[in-house]
């Protein structure tokens, strides 16, 4: 999955999640430049946790429901930026099939 037509996705994820908990500094906070990039290069150790971060507070907010946890490790398990992509692409699937607007 390369870069061109994802626009702010990747942040957008971020952002969802704590917009709730930090108001109107969600997508400082994500940072979308982390995310920018091949897909085969290395992800950025903040675009990582701040993924992880995003799962983790869409599990706890009931956003997702918690049998969903074949998330986190995809989001763990990322070395590269394709492969955290691929983490966040599972999230909003998951996302939409709960009704949750993304």
């Amino acid at each position: 999955m390369e870069l061109e037509g994802r626009g702010f996705r990747d942040e957008g994820l971020i952002a969802l999640a704590l917009e709730g908990a930090i108001p109107g500094s969600a997508r400082f906070i994500a940072k979308q430049d982390l995310f920018n990039g091949p897909d085969n290069q290395a992800v950025h150790e903040v675009a990582k946790a701040n993924t992880i971060t995003a799962i983790c507070v869409l599990t706890q907010t009931s956003l997702l429901n918690t049998d969903n946890a074949h998330l986190l490790p995809l989001a763990l398990e990322a070395k590269t930026k394709g492969q955290l992509r691929a983490a966040i692409e599972a999230t909003y699937l998951l996302l939409t099939r709960h009704g949750v607007a993304v």
